[in-house]
């Protein structure tokens, strides 16, 4: 029994340890740098998942160790060798199995338009933040190139227009703006 808790718990530690993207969730290398604000709207909202491949093979180790134990503890002589064996086997599976779900998260693909016409989707984990289809959202874009999106306030106005039209991909920057 003490096994099989021990097991449990290094699992739980596991799955905490992964990475949360979130559209409230800051990386520690944002805090006090600029990230840049654009204002839009959310066009379409699908399901997505996030699957981290950051699998340590810790998972398989330590249900391989569980396993062995609570195998070796059953019958004698060679039915308890082959329990054994066999509980090394299924505890490795299942111990790496749970790994792997434990480095899946929920997360939805958001379509905006932001308000100069630009159209793109972010990822980004579920949040306690639920965005719907014609909400006013900003997109916040951090040094590195990392996006998320997240509701505007409720009296946010649209961006004031610039006048400039929007560049199609592909083609050069005018050297006024570069």
């Amino acid at each position: 029994m003490k096994v099989l808790f021990a097991f449990v718990l290094i699992l739980v530690m596991l799955i905490g340890c992964a990475p949360h993207y979130r559209s409230s969730g800051y990386n520690p290398d944002d805090v006090g740098k600029p990230i840049t604000i654009q204002k839009g709207e959310v066009e379409n909202i699908r399901n997505a998942e996030i699957e981290h491949n950051d699998d340590t093979g810790f998972g398989g180790l330590a249900g391989a160790y569980a396993g062995g134990v609570a195998g070796s503890a059953v019958g004698d002589g060679k039915g308890k060798a082959l329990a054994t064996v066999l509980g090394v086997v299924i505890g490795a599976i299942a111990g790496s199995s749970m790994e792997k779900s434990g480095n899946k998260r929920e997360a939805d693909e958001i379509t905006v338009r932001l308000d100069d016409g630009r159209v793109f989707a972010v990822v980004q984990e579920k949040g306690s933040e639920k965005l719907q289809i014609g909400d006013r959202v900003e997109v916040l874009k951090t040094a590195d190139g990392r996006m998320r999106v997240r509701k505007a306030p409720k009296d946010a106005a649209p961006a004031p227009s610039t006048g400039e039209k929007v560049r199609e991909p592909g083609t050069p920057v005018p050297e006024e703006q570069k």
